[in-house]
């Protein structure tokens, strides 16, 4: 089960961005001791720091061990390039000011793993070491915008900052690991306006993203059903098999099915579709808790989708 489910996940890096108003540097010595000093609850368990030379490749650079694990960090004197930053403006429904605060960078950092992650708990501890690492350099480097490649997320440093906090506490940083392309559906048979989504950043992880199928629910209670089951994904790895169904209440579930191609060419993914157990209940903002998956018959027929809602 720890082993990836797609040769694609297992050659991706995590890449994360940080905008910066204008060049600097730093040291793998000062680097090393801000992420110790910004998350000592952490660090036992994560393993020793330790400096590494520098590297040349397309800029000023060099490399730390994080806990054997090596980090290459990267610093350019020019704005990070367009292609990499406007989709994930465009899909963030948080920060109003995502994309002036780009347009108006002039320089950028990034850090990155080096090596690929073969499994589940590989690439879970990837992404936490390289989380840690931008958010220590964000911190130190006074960033403008910090964004998730993997997820196409962009936040603000602030609250990339506290999500990598959040790991002395064992939160997995799911929104920032996570993005989220929202979707209009077919109307339903009384009229009433359903919504998809298309998840991305957890290839990586379980080889798979999420597609949640139309379905007459506020975006809200999607997200969160989304949020979820994404977090279960990540920490347990990808455990989820065709038929399996989550979030079981008296008012519904979610059916799971494995496709290998979704919406996106050489995407595999975990089709979820929305059942209603009863006539009579009406969404609300209150989700249903999501929990290991139980089998049941798969349902009979998937919905289509519509146009992306920006």
């Amino acid at each position: 089960m720890g082993e990836l489910d797609s040769q694609n996940a297992e050659t991706q890096r995590f890449i994360c961005y940080l905008a910066l108003k204008e060049a600097v540097t730093t040291t793998p010595e000062m680097l090393c001791e801000a992420i110790t000093a910004h998350f000592p609850g952490i660090m036992e368990m994560l393993g020793r720091l330790v400096p590494k030379g520098p590297i040349s490749e397309h800029g000023q650079g060099f490399l730390i061990e994080f806990g054997g694990t090596p980090l290459a960090v990267l610093f350019m004197s020019k704005p990070l390039p367009p292609d990499a930053w406007q989709r994930p403006v465009e899909l963030d429904r948080v920060w109003p000011k995502a994309g002036e605060t780009m347009a108006a960078h002039g320089a950028h950092a990034i850090v990155s793993n080096v090596d690929t992650a073969r499994s589940h708990g590989e690439a879970l501890m990837l992404a936490t070491k390289v989380t840690l690492a931008a958010a220590a350099l964000a911190s130190m480097l006074s960033a403008q915008a910090v964004v998730w490649a993997a997820g196409e997320t962009i936040v603000e440093p602030q609250r990339f900052i506290a999500g990598a906090r959040g790991f002395e506490n064992k939160q997995i940083p799911t929104d920032l690991w996570m993005g989220l392309t929202w979707l209009d559906g077919p109307p339903t048979p009384k009229g009433e306006r359903t919504f998809a989504v298309l998840t991305s950043g957890l290839l990586p992880f379980v080889g798979r993203e999420i597609e949640f199928m139309p379905a007459a629910l506020p975006p809200v209670v999607i997200a969160q059903r989304l949020l979820g089951a994404a977090q279960y994904l990540i920490v347990s790895g990808p455990v989820l098999t065709d038929g399996d169904n989550i979030g079981v209440s008296d008012r519904d579930r979610i059916r799971v099915h494995l496709v290998q191609r979704g919406q996106r060419l050489g995407i595999p993914v975990y089709q979820f579709t929305l059942e209603l157990l009863a006539e009579t209940w009406k969404p609300t903002a209150e989700p249903s808790s999501f929990g290991a998956p139980q089998n049941s018959p798969p349902p009979a027929k998937k919905p289509v989708f519509g146009k992306k809602i920006l």
